[in-house]
């Protein structure tokens, strides 16, 4: 197995880069990375956006719009804004009332997109990392919330 250094992506001896799969925000290719492991595939994880919570979401637009040129994508009606920064994709909103798990401000999760969910919140399990809430997405799809480290979290979303 040799290493790409340039995206950090493990491949299998001969097999090349491939294209990246979906567009994201400004129609910008967004990384998927499958791991190889013995040759077969792990699990299939592909980057969706940054979460930051705030006081002030109507601030934090214009923040991010004046200062580094970010532009509105899509509102989300009663709890914020979705912009396109530059390709990444950042939610901003205040506390999210429906949801159980314990919130904070500022940078508060980066989410993924996964292909096999139940596989994938099986190892995270099998490697004792706590599912913090699991809940129905928007489009009927499983979402969960888990621990990271150092008290972070990240957002595991069933790809549909």
């Amino acid at each position: 197995m040799r290493h790409d250094v340039h995206r950090g992506n493990a491949l299998a001896e001969g097999q090349r880069q491939g294209p990246c799969h979906g567009q994201g925000a400004a129609g910008m290719d967004r990384l998927e990375v499958t791991r190889l492991t013995q040759g077969k595939p792990e699990m299939s994880i592909s980057f969706n956006h940054v979460h930051i919570k705030t006081r002030d979401v109507a601030a934090t637009v214009k923040y991010y719009i004046d200062n580094y040129g970010a532009t509105k994508k899509a509102e989300m009606v009663g709890r914020g804004w979705q912009l396109d920064l530059h390709g990444t994709q950042l939610n901003i909103t205040g506390i999210i009332t429906e949801q159980n798990h314990e919130q904070a401000y500022g940078i508060e999760h980066m989410a993924v997109t996964v292909d096999d969910y139940a596989a994938t919140i099986a190892k995270l399990r099998e490697n004792g990392v706590a599912i913090l809430e699991e809940l129905k997405g928007d489009k009927g799809n499983r979402v969960a919330f888990v621990s990271a480290t150092d008290g972070s979290q990240m957002e595991i979303i069933e790809r549909i």
